[in-house]
């Protein structure tokens, strides 16, 4: 799905008549006025409250000063729907409006976060580099987030339900009534598992065919996560009586270094100590690789999941 959506309005577009009048009485009623300043716009402010899914940034500090709108659930619009809320702040055509941002996502039911730390990695060589300092853990038993690279283009694989929890946890402390967990999130609290690979793309990363709103129809045909390679065919740990000592130690060692690192982190470690010859030192010792796949998912599969959802989504 396209899970987010930022894009530039220029500096000269009016606003849209109805929007107009509110954005004149909000700046008239100090109490229930949203917008503050920000480090790089004049004017910052989330305008749910007042009937549009957007945080609008008004006037950026630099250039030519234009805006930047921020939809709101974007992963819950269709093609239309975006050019709706889009359209309603500005008088300017929403499907020519340049994107700054936009977050493609893939949801995998059945297969942890720690399934893809094992068995998937990213494979350029500046996204490995940028991965010592951006790859991180969270949580103590278990791993929830995985970040592969940095901003503005990122991979990002992470624990969906736990992510709905915290949600949830927030709405019951501001929500007198609340209708169950499975009903506001459309899956079960315990006992399930749903874990997201998300790709942020901003800034000049943005992919040449997607650069404005009407481009993101085409969407489908664009695979957000084709540098995602994931380990095919399960395998148990070989027999000692069938290789070299030093062949099985270095196999053996190499794998406990994957479980307990990850397989991007231990290619990224042996690169290092290799002066980069992980791929013939990988193929050679590939038998010894846990490639756990027993989800049966590899990177064409990724993809289609995405294909699907953003062409239901799009479809909406």
């Amino acid at each position: 799905m396209i899970d987010k959506v930022e894009v530039r309005v220029p500096a000269g577009a009016a606003y849209a008549p109805k929007f107009g009048t509110l954005y004149r009485d909000l700046f008239a009623n100090p109490k229930l006025n949203p917008f503050k300043p920000s480090q790089h716009y004049l004017q910052v402010g989330d305008l749910r409250d007042f009937g549009y899914e957007v945080i609008l940034h008004a006037h950026c500090k630099h250039g030519e000063g234009n805006h930047k709108l921020e939809l709101i659930h974007s992963g819950k619009m269709g093609y239309g729907q975006i050019l709706s809320e889009l359209g309603k702040v500005f008088d300017y055509p929403a499907s020519r409006m340049e994107i700054t941002r936009v977050d493609f996502a893939a949801d995998v039911e059945g297969l942890s976060v720690s399934w893809f730390l094992k068995n998937a990695r990213v494979g350029y060589k500046q996204f490995t580099a940028d991965i010592q300092k951006e790859y991180t853990r969270m949580g103590k038993r278990a791993v929830e987030t995985l970040y592969y690279g940095r901003r503005p283009n990122v991979i990002r694989i992470y624990d969906k339900i736990a992510e709905h929890r915290y949600q949830y946890q927030r709405l019951r402390k501001s929500e007198k009534e609340i209708e169950p967990f499975e009903t506001v999130y459309g899956v079960p609290m315990d006992g399930y598992v749903l874990t997201r690979v998300e790709r942020q793309c901003g800034g000049c990363r943005i992919p040449e065919q997607l650069v404005t709103v009407e481009d993101l129809q085409k969407a489908a045909k664009f695979n957000p996560f084709g540098r995602i390679e994931i380990l095919s065919g399960g395998r148990a740990e070989p027999n000692a009586d069938n290789y070299d000592s030093m062949t099985y130690l270095a196999g053996v060692g190499l794998r406990e270094k994957v479980e307990e690192i990850g397989l991007h982190r231990t290619r990224q470690l042996v690169n290092q100590r290799s002066k980069g010859n992980a791929s013939r030192i990988f193929n050679r010792l590939s038998e010894f690789l846990p490639g756990d796949n027993s989800g049966g998912l590899d990177a064409a599969g990724l993809y289609e999941r995405y294909r699907e959802s953003v062409t239901r989504q799009l479809a909406a």
